[in-house]
């Protein structure tokens, strides 16, 4: 999945109007069961940082 937002200024203001989406909950009712924190994770999250490998501009 890709998330762009307008940038970190706006990117509360595009959260919440992501969350505000019936379609959008839909989705993440049906796609929690299958959420799992990877194993680089810090504690408490879920997602770890990864290193870029490529940059093409």
């Amino acid at each position: 999945m890709l998330f762009d937002s307008s940038g970190a200024a706006y990117l509360a203001a595009d959260l919440a109007l992501m969350a505000d989406d019936p379609a959008t909950q839909e989705w993440w009712r049906r796609t929690a069961p299958c959420q799992h924190p990877v194993e680089e994770a810090a504690p408490g999250e879920w997602r770890a940082s990864m290193t870029q490998v490529y940059l093409m501009e």
